[in-house]
This record gives structure tokens, C-alpha cells and sequence, in this order.
């Protein structure tokens, strides 16, 4: 389950606050989804903090749950700062070495281990064998189990573990990355499978979201051409078919495990 969704809407108008995130993660936990994927800087590591109250709240045994959290640049001090708009601004600071941003991230989640550390971006100003040197620290250290990489281009090496964009609408992966992953054996999990919920309803409601509102201004128009579009009509098209939801969450969702009432079902689909 990934969590950047989760953190205050001053961030960003799409977040979801804390109490409603905390209760979304015990509904995610009782249906047996027990892998959650933050990163330290997505609305200033409030979706780490929001993780570590969901555990002492419902109290949910760490040693059922599997942390994925990833560093990745500068952690801004005050949640209204969002740390892509502020690349100049924010001063070069010791929270981009790999060691302090676990530490860091280690005391928003209340927890003495991390189970997946990933790279978040590929760090041109360092060695690569500095930054591997740290991993396997603090790997032997026992604050991080397995080591992996997200959003980086093959030719800049993998662990034990890949996350990169990859959805129906984004296929790149194919032609290098998820080749090279077989070969070497590396895991692979995709990023944003749902292409932030352009995949999960008809094009003509794509509009209506929130979050394509508040985004318009600065992401990239891949969604909005005519090839992206056909391909989110054929998507409707075969879910209509086969009497599916498009986001499918009913499978994701389908474990065994507590009975979601129609509101929270609801609530998941629109988050999709």
C-alpha cells in the first residue's frame, strides 16, 4: 500500500488527514494488506508519523508489518513546504546522507528496523560504491533487512529490490528495466500502478479529481494525449465486459479478513 497519499492537505489538497489515514491503515491491515511504502519526503514524512500512531492506536504487531520506506533529498522542517518546488532554496544539509535519513525515518515510524530501504532517485554527486558501502552498513548495523532502488535507469545498478514507473500508460519499463531485473533476479514492484487514478475511471471523469486540479499547472500532459486516452477507453471497455471495477480494488482488496461496509469500499475506490 503505498502512502503518499496520506499527510495534511495544506501539502497537498489530495492528502488525507490523519485520522481518516490512520483508520484507512488498520481497514488496509485487516484485509491482509501489511506492506506499506512511504518515502521520508512526501508531505514532509507526516505519512511515516501517521504510520507509527496507526500501530500504537489499533495496536498491530510490527512483526507482521513490512516497511518499505525510501530516502530521497532534503526533509523540509515545516509540512507546508513540498521539497520539489524548492530545489534552490532548501540549503545542501546533512539530511541527504543515507545514514541520518534512516535514523530519521527509523523515529517517525517508532520502530529499531526498516524491512525494504530504497534509494529514492540515483545520486549523480555520489560514488555509487559510497552509497552502496552505507547500505550494506547499515544493513550489518540491523536498522535496515533488504536494500533496493526506485526510479532509476538500469544503467545505474539494482540491488535486491526495483520500484519504478510503471503502469498501463507508462510501458518504458519494458523495453530495459524489467528485462535486466529478470536476468539479475531482482525484485520488482511498480510505481504508481494506476497512473495516480488516471486508469481507474473513464477519461470524460479524469477532470473531477482533485488531484489533476491541483497538478494540471506543473505535471506533465502524458495523460491528457489522444494515444493515453484510447488506452483508458480500452481499459473501460474490457472492465465493462467483464463486469470489473476498473481499479479493480476488489481483488487487490480480496483476502480473507475483515468485511469492509459499503461506505469504506466506497471510500477506497474513490482513493484509487
Amino acid at each position: 500500500m503505498g502512502a503518499m497519499s496520506l499527510g495534511p492537505k495544506h501539502w497537498a489538497p489530495w492528502r488525507i488527514e490523519e485520522e481518516a489515514s490512520i483508520s484507512l491503515l488498520k481497514v488496509a491491515y485487516d484485509r491482509g494488506i501489511n506492506t506499506w511504502d512511504p518515502v521520508n519526503v512526501h508531505s514532509s514524512s507526516e505519512s511515516e508519523r501517521m504510520i507509527a500512531k496507526a500501530i500504537k492506536k489499533y495496536h498491530l504487531p510490527r512483526h507482521k508489518l513490512v516497511f518499505m520506506t525510501k530516502c530521497s533529498g532534503y526533509v523540509p522542517e515545516e509540512t507546508t513546504w513540498r521539497h520539489m518546488f524548492y530545489g534552490k532554496e532548501m540549503p545542501v544539509s546533512k539530511d541527504y546522507a543515507i545514514f541520518n535519513a534512516v535514523n530519521a525515518s527509523l523515529d517517525r515510524l517508532e520502530t529499531t528496523y526498516i524491512d525494504l530501504l530504497q534509494i529514492r532517485r540515483f545520486d549523480d554527486e555520489t560514488p555509487i560504491e559510497e552509497t552502496v558501502e552505507a547500505l550494506h552498513d547499515l544493513v550489518k548495523a540491523g536498522k535496515v533487512r533488504y536494500i533496493g532502488a526506485s526510479i532509476i535507469w538500469a544503467t545505474q545498478s539494482a540491488q535486491l529490490y526495483m520500484q519504478n514507473y510503471y503502469n498501463t500508460l507508462y510501458r518504458e519499463e519494458e523495453r530495459e528495466m524489467n528485462k535486466f531485473c529478470n536476468e539479475r533476479g531482482v525484485g520488482i514492484v511498480p510505481c504508481a500502478p494506476f497512473q495516480r487514478g488516471y486508469v481507474c475511471r473513464p477519461p470524460k471523469k479524469n477532470g473531477t479529481m482533485t488531484r489533476v486540479t491541483e497538478e494540471k499547472s506543473w505535471r506533465r500532459a502524458d495523460e491528457l494525449i489522444e494515444l493515453a486516452i484510447s488506452i483508458v477507453h480500452r481499459v473501460h471497455e474490457v472492465a465493462e465486459k467483464k463486469r470489473w471495477k476498473m481499479s479493480q480494488m476488489e481483488e487487490a482488496l480480496g483476502v480473507i479478513g475483515k468485511t469492509l461496509t459499503k461506505k469504506e469500499e466506497e471510500y477506497l475506490e474513490n482513493l484509487c
